[in-house]
């Protein structure tokens, strides 16, 4: 790339003068890096393939420069990340081929150049995920006679040598295994290849300097993607043709949002795993002012949160906790890590055939089947079993009402949108009058339905004697009306409030006309988790005592899991073995239902959109319709003891509800008459019973209309 192409056609010329002024730059000679340096005005210090300008920076001749994410993370504690930029690719990328001669996990030996840093050490992972470990050496001659020149062998191939040997004739009968497309089969992350990476110290000297870097580079990558000709310039300048090259460049995103930042430090955990990383770093980012927009299509970490710091301190203020984001449960975490490392090497084919075989499966089978991109087989599997112990032919819903009675609670959840704080009227805060509840139970009565979900916040100002006046007074208007009611935490509040054991209380509820007890307020059931989402709630023991309490009581109760926050794979894990456990003791959980975290308008979602929340390097990615059809069908086969899996339509719309039929539900959940809390985060799907009828019929099954206690009320 001659600095001739350099052309200052993108930001000010206040950034440009800047960053020429303080700043020494690298620049990698390849094409996936000609975007950024396009239009950019600024000629390098140093260029060179990547083993040159890591080289380069870890040395402190340059100060900042695109580097291998590896090498990056290996001098982590001497670097600081510009927020926006970085280069990866969400599948294939076209610029990274192990090239064989026998199929991927055939082979024994790979031959490797010295620039393929980030990707040897991805290449190992990839081949350590599939059981084997081929052993690496130099290239030292042409890749098609390294290849004729012995059996079950590979050569690894990055940038533009590898762009090149897709067309090479000599080439074209060997096996091309992309290691993007790889990575995100096993992952479903993207793969970030290399990342801005700027010297402490230059930070320190010149911050105003790499904010603006990171502008400029922003704006001339935007600016790229909108010039009509810039493509054909690459094109020309790399000696490749104008379509390859716009192929290439669609591949490649340029961003680093949350997606790439869960990507990358998933790949780092992995290396340290495998032995290739000493220590997974806890990157930190140049302090950038918020852009206007993000024009490289995905959100940019700066427009987020300019300021995480700023925004742990108003969390902890929020949820009442000064501990609540420490890191100090390491020891916790490396189990949590041990496990997913186990589940990673178990045989997905094993765990399922087990399943099918009536063995139950344990956590590490669990996690590998979470950590596994094999969607439709554990979704065949997971259907399969939930044939065996509901009607094959049948699909239950049930028409009830969620009637959230007050939106006062003390309890302060990061995740929670729906609540406000007792006393404040003025911003939306609400106690429904026993009137207004009874109202609403008969219209829901009139509209065909059986049953209220009635919960709210921990409203101090409610003692038992309030619930029991008013569990009373719906059954004189309603007799048979079920009250599907409150949660364990709110038991445990009522129990503190006034100053009864939480049998007691469950006792005196159940006189007053309490049916059954949901499985609300479990979120992970992991305190490590609750400590950081609800420190002031009900802890992991207490939840679990309520409803142990209850089921000895003979009051029917479910269970649920709320995922997609702060908790690591192994900890969705940890949470299915606690129902599972208490399952096993009094088989009193009818159902189980889980859903995703909703995000919006939460404490917790602006934590985590800006990266700030305890050990988020290792979280797993935001979950997708993907995500959610897995955990379900895991959860169904995990839980071989509880017999009703419901699919979350009100979270995931009522396509992928109607999906999740497919993937161990035989429940489609209630048609939602009212809902309040999910609809408060932003998410407002909504249905009719003939919606549900045509939706279950649809996918070839028989609607039931059913009550609370999986009782037939209408056969459709």
């Amino acid at each position: 790339m001659s600095d001739a192409t350099l052309v200052p056609s993108a930001g000010s010329d206040a950034d440009r003068e800047l960053v020429q002024r303080e700043l020494r730059l690298g620049r990698i000679d390849f094409l996936n890096m000609y975007p950024m340096h396009w239009a950019l005005g600024i000629g390098p210090t140093a260029s060179g393939v990547p083993t040159d300008i890591n080289r380069a920076i870890i040395a402190g001749d340059i100060d900042v420069a695109c580097m291998s994410s590896i090498e990056y993370a290996r001098h982590a504690d001497e670097l600081v990340l510009l927020p926006s930029m970085c280069v990866s690719a969400e599948g294939a990328v076209g610029s990274i081929f192990a090239i064989s001669n026998v199929p991927f996990e055939d082979v024994t030996d790979v031959w490797v150049t010295p620039q393929t840093a980030t990707s040897v050490v991805l290449y190992q992972l990839l081949t350590r995920l599939r059981g084997f470990r081929p052993e690496i050496h130099l290239l030292e001659g042409a890749p098609a006679d390294v290849l004729a020149a012995g059996e079950r062998r590979a050569v690894l191939l990055i940038g533009d040598d590898a762009l090149a040997a897709r067309g090479a004739a000599q080439l074209a009968k060997f096996v091309f295994t992309d290691l993007g497309e790889r990575w995100l089969s096993e992952t479903g992350l993207p793969m970030v290849y290399a990342v801005w990476a700027v010297r402490r110290e230059a930070v320190e000297r010149a911050p105003e300097a790499a904010a603006a870097l990171d502008r400029l580079l922003v704006e001339g990558v935007a600016t790229f993607g909108r010039t009509e000709d810039a493509v054909e310039q690459a094109a020309q300048h790399f000696s490749i043709d104008a379509h390859s090259a716009r192929a290439y460049f669609d591949r490649l995103h340029y961003g680093f949002g949350r997606d790439e930042r869960k990507g990358l430090l998933r790949y780092l955990r992995m290396a340290n795993e495998q032995g290739f990383l000493g220590v997974v770093p806890q990157p930190t980012y140049v302090d950038v002012d918020a852009p206007a927009g993000d024009e490289l299509g995905a959100p940019s970490p700066s427009a987020v949160a300019s300021d995480p710091e700023s925004l742990r301190r108003t969390y902890l203020k929020t949820v009442g906790s000064k501990r609540a984001l420490d890191e100090v449960d390491d020891e916790h975490i490396e189990l949590c890590l041990d496990l997913e490392a186990d589940g990673r090497a178990r045989d997905v084919d094993d765990v399922l055939h087990r399943a099918l075989d009536g063995q139950r499966i344990d956590e590490v089978d669990a996690l590998a089947l979470l950590q596994s991109s094999r969607l439709m087989d554990i979704g065949q599997v997971a259907h399969a079993l939930r044939l065996q112990k509901t009607p094959a032919d049948e699909i239950t819903f049930i028409v009830d009402r969620n009637i959230n009675y007050t939106n006062y609670c003390s309890t302060d959840c990061g995740f929670c949108a729906f609540y406000r704080r007792p006393g404040d009227e003025a911003g939306g805060g609400y106690l429904h009058s026993a009137e207004t509840i009874i109202e609403k139970v008969r219209e829901t009565v009139e509209l065909g339905g059986t049953a209220a979900l009635l919960q709210g916040g921990h409203n101090p100002d409610l003692d038992i004697e309030w619930y029991e006046e008013l569990f009373r007074a719906i059954k004189a208007a309603h007799p048979t009306f079920h009250l599907h009611a409150l949660s364990p935490p709110e038991i445990q509040h009522i129990s503190k409030r006034s100053k009864l054991s939480v049998g007691d209380v469950l006792a005196r509820l159940r006189d007053a006309g309490m049916d059954s007890l949901p499985g609300g307020g479990g979120e992970v059931l992991v305190d490590r988790v609750r400590r950081v989402m609800a420190p002031k709630k009900t802890r992991t023991d207490d939840w679990l005592g309520v409803m142990r309490t209850a089921q000895r009581m003979g009051m029917s109760t479910t269970a649920s899991m709320m995922y997609g926050h702060v908790e690591l794979l192994a900890e969705r894990a940890l949470h299915l073995k606690a129902v599972r456990d208490v399952q096993d003791e009094s088989k009193g959980f009818r159902s189980f239902t889980s859903w995703t975290f909703q995000p919006g308008g939460t404490p917790l979602g602006k934590l985590l959109e800006a990266g700030a929340a305890p050990y988020q390097r290792h979280l797993p990615p935001t979950p997708t319709p993907f995500t959610y059809l897995l955990t379900q069908a895991v959860g169904r086969i995990y839980l071989d003891n509880l017999d009703n899996v419901q699919s979350s339509w009100v979270t995931q719309g009522l396509k992928v509800g109607q999906a999740a039929l497919f993937f161990g539900a035989n429940d489609m959940g209630s048609i939602m008459i009212e809902e309040n809390v999910v609809s408060s985060a932003g998410t407002t799907f909504r249905a009719t019973t003939e919606d549900f009828v045509h939706l279950i019929g649809a996918a070839g099954f028989t609607p039931v209309q059913r009550d609370t206690l999986y009782r037939t009320v209408t056969t459709y």
